[in-house]
């Protein structure tokens, strides 16, 4: 009688190595995809961070713009028109009427400056108009990304039309503010604001 032969399971040398290359390939596409996707997904998110935060100085100036109002300031023996253009770093200062439900008539002013500090813009506001020039101001850092701010001054006259100045004089009170932007991390914005007038 014959020796029975044994039936053998398990995988040849070349079923093994197939699967490793199939395996391989899949490891190296799903690699490829992922590092992609997360490559895009940083991309997105740094774009997303900028817009949000040029959406803030947007929103930030435009709501200063629209409720300035104008209220001279004394600061020490100096009177400062209600709204100044650019002097030094200050790019634009101004006294803004905001919501207080703390004051009887449901308003207070604030003296609002805007400050370019190298790439930086900064935000500082006053909540005591007038004063020695002593008092230290609250300061927000609007944006860290800017590579040049431009206001312009929409200034309107009956002989003339309307005008752009990059400045004011003493006491004007334009129609209009033109803010251009250009940011270091690229790209170049433009907005146009209105100003509230009698305020």
């Amino acid at each position: 009688m014959g020796r029975a032969t044994k039936n053998q399971s398990g995988f040849t040398l070349l079923e093994v190595l197939v699967a490793i290359g199939i395996f391989s390939v899949v490891a190296i596409i799903s690699y490829t995809t992922l590092d992609t996707y997360i490559d895009q997904r940083e991309r997105l998110t740094s774009h997303y961070a900028r817009l949000e935060r040029l959406q803030r100085l947007f929103i930030l100036l435009e709501r200063d713009i629209q409720f300035s109002v104008g209220r001279k300031v004394r600061v020490g023996d100096e009177l400062q028109p209600a709204m100044i253009s650019k002097q030094d770093d200050i790019l634009i200062a101004l006294t803004v009427a905001q919501a207080d439900v703390r004051n009887a008539s449901g308003i207070s002013l604030k003296r609002v400056e805007w400050e370019l500090n190298g790439s930086e813009l900064i935000r500082s506001q006053w909540d005591v108009l007038d004063h020695a020039g002593t008092i230290q101001p609250a300061r927000l850092l609007v944006s860290d990304d800017l590579a040049d701010i431009e206001f312009s001054y929409l200034i309107y006259s009956r002989n003339r039309g309307l005008e752009t100045s990059d400045s004011l004089d003493s006491d004007q009170r334009p129609a209009g503010i033109e803010l251009n932007v250009t940011l270091k991390s690229g790209g170049s914005y433009r907005r146009v604001f209105t100003v509230a007038q009698g305020g």
